[in-house]
């Protein structure tokens, strides 16, 4: 059954690479349509960086953006980020972030596809765990995620959807601190992850990428399991709260946000240290 499960992720995984590729085929088809201004417009992105994890990086990709329908002058520009980076270690990332907008924005499809391998470090489970281990324990992670979201409108400004959430670590170069650590000895260095959840969404953001006003709140409940082929069975709750006001002048931006995340069952270490992304308050 796991075999079928990772046939399927292999399928989703192309799926979404040729998505990207028939979007953009659509969406400068759809900019025939369209005099005024180009529908499809790309930003390529070349960046050196430093970490302590990957040493120098070289990144290269591109934000792309467009309108599901160029005739429709109230739908939000759809975007998709494609964006690979090597550091001079070894390690290599790569990312695919969308929030897409369809049928006057009854629908919208955010997703967001992730692969790392990379030096990490390990903290231990808790807080006391994460005070006691100063420096952390180094390995080496190799780690996937594929997490489309799907939305329907039931009002304005509110949101029901579906959270699909595939995802595994395989850890290997595991440094004798981290081997002896228990949740690390109960899980293994292999873990496949596959969920389910529900979400309820309120959003009345101007511009959801990069928002100047407006109000976001999302409760989302994901549940894992072998009903997936998931290794494990837990649950993911997730409350995030964000809001943006103008001050002073125009274009001067005051944005806060309270979120949390609590996991239930027998969540892996993996799972547990996730709490945020550098993408969460302004895209």
């Amino acid at each position: 059954m796991r075999k079928n499960f990772k046939k399927l992720i292999r399928l989703l995984l192309v799926l979404m690479l040729f998505g990207a590729v028939g979007v953009i085929g659509f969406a400068q088809e759809g900019a025939e349509d369209t005099k005024s201004e180009k529908n499809f417009r790309a930003s390529p992105i070349v960046l050196p960086a430093y970490t302590p994890e990957m040493g120098f990086t070289i990144a290269a990709g591109g934000l792309f953006s467009f309108k599901t329908n160029p005739q429709d002058e109230k739908i939000q520009r759809s975007s998709f980020s494609l964006i690979a980076a090597y550091g001079f270690k070894g390690a290599f990332t790569g990312q695919s972030m969308w929030n897409t907008y369809w049928f006057e924005d009854r629908m919208r499809i955010p997703a967001e596809l992730w692969l790392k391998n990379m030096e990490d470090q390990y903290w231990g489970v808790g807080y006391d765990n994460a005070r006691a281990s100063d420096e952390g324990y180094s390995y080496t992670r190799t780690w996937w995620q594929i997490n489309p979201r799907i939305f329907g409108k039931i009002r304005p400004n509110l949101f029901g959807g579906l959270n699909i959430d595939f995802n595994q670590t395989i850890a290997k170069n595991v440094s004798p601190g981290m081997a002896a650590d228990p949740n690390y000895q109960e899980y293994g260095d292999n873990n496949y992850n596959g969920g389910l959840g529900l979400i309820l969404q309120w959003d009345s953001r101007d511009i959801p990428v990069n928002a100047y006003e407006g109000l976001y709140l999302n409760g989302m409940a994901t549940f894992y399991g072998n009903y997936l082929g998931s290794d494990n069975t837990y649950q993911i709750y997730e409350i995030d709260y964000r809001q943006y006001q103008e001050i002073v002048r125009p274009g001067s931006i005051l944005a806060w946000q309270v979120y949390t995340r609590i996991g239930a069952g027998d969540v892996p270490y993996a799972e547990v240290t996730q709490v945020g992304t550098p993408f969460d308050l302004r895209g």
